[in-house]
């Protein structure tokens, strides 16, 4: 909390290291909660004494942190896309929310959400976590509820492609590329290798929908229209 509502004097723009403008720090906006770090760990006590939990185990998950960002770029309101995003897990999380705060200090606007997993007066932070199926399933929650509104992107799972589908991924893009650029088959050979590891991307961004990889990473045929 004292990094999220700057408090620590080393963060604020003194060391050449810090990304963090002391000029922008005033445009900081706090959605939820207190606005001093001991104001919140207050709120958080109060609500543990509540609960009556006063000691856990050492690998206890105590707190839950969600960062929602923007791109540097965006078009997006982000005041609108981070109230709506602050909603949403209020809601789908349906435990205390006890702090949200937007940063405009940094190159890139985000939120940092701090959720305490108090459930039926037990801190259940494993269960409030959820496991792999549970993460796929908050994906898609989110980008029903928030994402498709602000024309974000699905998020796409990301599975462990073999060599063949990421090296007819490649071949995919090139053959794109060689009929549409104009440049040399070597130099697109060049350009495109360094994405053989990840090939969603580049895929994307000649133009390929997101159903068409889908299908393409799902069934690992490439029939595309």
């Amino acid at each position: 909390m004292r990094h999220n509502l700057r408090e620590i004097a080393k963060e604020r723009g003194v060391i050449e290291s810090s990304r963090i403008d002391p000029q922008r720090i005033k445009d900081n906006i706090i959605l939820r909660g207190r606005d001093t770090s001991k104001g919140v760990s207050d709120d958080i006590n109060s609500l543990l004494n509540a609960a009556k939990v006063s000691k856990w185990r050492k690998d206890t998950i105590s707190a839950i942190e969600l960062i929602f960002s923007l791109p540097s770029t965006t078009k997006i309101k982000y005041e609108d896309y981070f109230n709506d995003s602050v909603k949403w897990a209020e809601k789908f999380f349906a435990v205390p929310l006890v702090s949200a705060v937007v940063h405009l200090d940094e190159d890139a606007p985000h939120c940092h959400v701090i959720l305490i997993p108090i459930v039926d007066g037990w801190l259940r932070g494993s269960d409030t976590m959820g496991n792999k199926k549970d993460f796929s399933s908050m994906h898609k929650d989110y980008y029903e509820s928030v994402g498709k509104c602000f024309g974000i992107a699905q998020h796409v799972p990301q599975k462990r492609l073999s060599a063949a589908i990421r090296r007819e991924a490649i071949n995919l893009a090139l053959a794109k590329l060689e009929a549409n650029s104009g440049l040399h088959s070597d130099i697109l050979q060049t350009l495109v290798e360094p994405h053989f590891n990840n090939p969603l991307a580049l895929l994307q961004s000649l133009g390929f929908r997101l159903d068409q990889i889908f299908k393409l990473f799902e069934h690992g045929d490439f029939f595309f229209g």
